[in-house]
C-alpha cells in the first residue's frame, strides 16, 4: 500500500534532485519510480487506488504540481495482466481525467 503523502513526498523529492524542467519537459517517470508507486498501488483495492489518486488529484497544484506524476501512474496501469480490474479502473472518473 501507498499513501498520497509518500506520492507526494516523492515528487518534492524529484523536483528538488531533478528539478522542474526535468519533471515537467521529460515526465514524472524520468525522476521517479513510478512502477515501484504503481506496484504497490496494485496491492490495494481498486476503491482505493482510486480514493489516492483522487486526493493526488485535490492537490494537484496547492502543495504540489502532481499532474504529471498522476498521468504516469495512470498510463503505468496499462499493462495490468488483471483485466477486468484494469477496466473497472479505466472507467473511473480520475483515469479518464489524466489517461
Amino acid at each position: 500500500m501507498i499513501t498520497s503523502i509518500e506520492i507526494i513526498t516523492a515528487i518534492k523529492l524529484a523536483l528538488k534532485e531533478f528539478g522542474e524542467y526535468t519533471y515537467y519537459d521529460k515526465g514524472a517517470a524520468e525522476v521517479m519510480d513510478i512502477p515501484a508507486i504503481v506496484e504497490r498501488l496494485k496491492l490495494m483495492t481498486n476503491a482505493e487506488i482510486v480514493a489516492v489518486l483522487g486526493e493526488l488529484d485535490k492537490v494537484e497544484s496547492e502543495v504540489v504540481d502532481t499532474g504529471p506524476c498522476l498521468s504516469d501512474i495512470c498510463y503505468a496501469f496499462d499493462d495490468w495482466t488483471e483485466t477486468e480490474r484494469c477496466d473497472c479502473l479505466f472507467k473511473s472518473e480520475i483515469f479518464h481525467k489524466w489517461y
